[in-house]
């Protein structure tokens, strides 16, 4: 293949963001219940000179300000995340934030998100596939106007909602074969070649560019971008946040370089942009997320899964269906043990679990044996503690 520099990025704001994520809510530790979330500012950096930017809110109590750290960068952009830990009061209440830049940028824009009573039941939202395959035309299905969100923001403004569920694709990143050097080599003529091909440096470059760009300007396109800034979101990939059908194809065609060093791309701006985390983090044990064992030969990815709370009594379980599928497996067998211990040990206050999974576990023409029992066993974990599977 051809050696060229990447295109330029398709995302060229100089600020992205900013995105509310939902952190653990404990309600078995002494009242108040303690709420968290963490807030995701991508910026380069002449924006925050000469001090680094600061995220400030109001709450009933005065104004406050929260340093942040970056966790990452990519090419001229800093990934700011910071944390914000609240107790919860007996009534749902209003909190507005923004995110301090430099004195030359202007005033910021404010947003503002609810926080529930900590007695309160929860009002949140669940949505999938926010995007449009390579086969689809946008203009059929409103384009640009986002009906969805524009939908789902004037219900947020009608009646505060407390929680985002994104079940997977949140984005459509199939374009990712329409990059100049993947769509080379997509265009090999033998499947020999194609899985001996290497993933170059250069492709890296621009597969990396594609996945950041699109990332920014579907987060930051139209209700959306209000949406993710005022409603604390929780995320679950799936097969088009990677690309069209990731973990259906033959082993020999999926573990190749290229579709490897793709996946090892959109993973990296997954973790960013929906978990606000890196790899390293997950590793070290600095997340929420959690998994199966180490990756190894057979199974080169690890999992990310999650607990929820979405108030005391209701859980959400994410368990991630995608980064260890292959078309023998959904899961790892130890990945489906580490979900159901979780479910196990949920507080005693719980009595619905939401099990949020992005492809089906069972088919109705699959035995149950090939699944390895998984859903009866997730089942099972419920029924012992009495709680309600949903």
């Amino acid at each position: 293949m051809p050696a060229r520099r990447a295109p330029q990025y398709l995302y060229t704001h100089p600020t992205c963001g900013p995105f509310l994520r939902l952190g653990t809510c404990a309600f078995d530790d002494p009242f108040p219940p303690k709420w968290s979330a963490s807030v995701l500012f991508i910026c380069k950096p002449f924006i925050t000179a000469p001090q680094p930017p600061a995220l400030a809110y109001i709450d009933v109590d005065g104004e406050h300000s929260i340093t942040g750290r970056i966790i990452d960068s990519f090419a001229d952009y800093n990934f700011w995340r910071f944390d914000i830990a609240l107790p919860l009061s007996p009534a749902q209440r209003r909190i507005k934030y923004w995110v301090s830049l430099s004195p030359a940028c202007g005033v910021p824009p404010a947003w503002e998100f609810f926080l529930p009573g900590s007695r309160q039941t929860w009002r949140w939202a669940a949505y999938s596939c926010s995007g449009f395959s390579l086969r689809a035309d946008p203009e059929e299905w409103g384009g640009n106007d986002q009906p969805l969100w524009g939908d789902l923001v004037r219900r947020h403004r009608a009646s505060p909602i407390h929680a985002l569920v994104g079940g997977g694709d949140q984005l459509y990143n199939d374009e990712v074969f329409r990059t100049p050097l993947v769509r080379e080599w997509a265009a090999l003529r033998s499947r020999g070649a194609r899985q001996g091909a290497p993933f170059t440096e250069y492709m890296r470059e621009e597969v990396e560019a594609f996945y950041f760009g699109h990332y920014c300007g579907h987060f930051m396109g139209g209700g959306m971008r209000e949406a993710l800034a005022t409603i604390p979101s929780v995320m679950l990939w799936d097969d088009h946040d990677i690309f069209d059908g990731w973990g259906s194809y033959p082993d020999d065609l999926l573990r190749c370089p290229v579709l490897e060093g793709i996946y090892q791309a959109a993973c990296k701006f997954y973790l960013l942009f929906q978990q606000h985390v890196t790899a390293g983090m997950v590793e070290r044990g600095e997340s929420d997320l959690f998994g199966g064992p180490q990756p190894s030969a057979g199974c080169p990815h690890r999992a990310h899964c999650f607990v929820k709370m979405l108030g005391a009594d209701v859980a959400l379980v994410g368990a991630d269906t995608r980064a260890e599928r292959s078309m023998k497996q959904v899961m790892r067998e130890e990945t489906w043990d580490a979900v159901c211990g979780r479910i196990r040990n949920l507080p005693a206050s719980v009595r619905h679990v939401v099990v949020l999974f992005t492809v089906p576990v069972v088919f109705p023409k699959v035995l149950l044996e090939s699944v390895g029992l998984s859903f009866p066993v997730c089942f099972g974990a419920c029924a012992a503690r009495g709680t309600h599977l949903m």
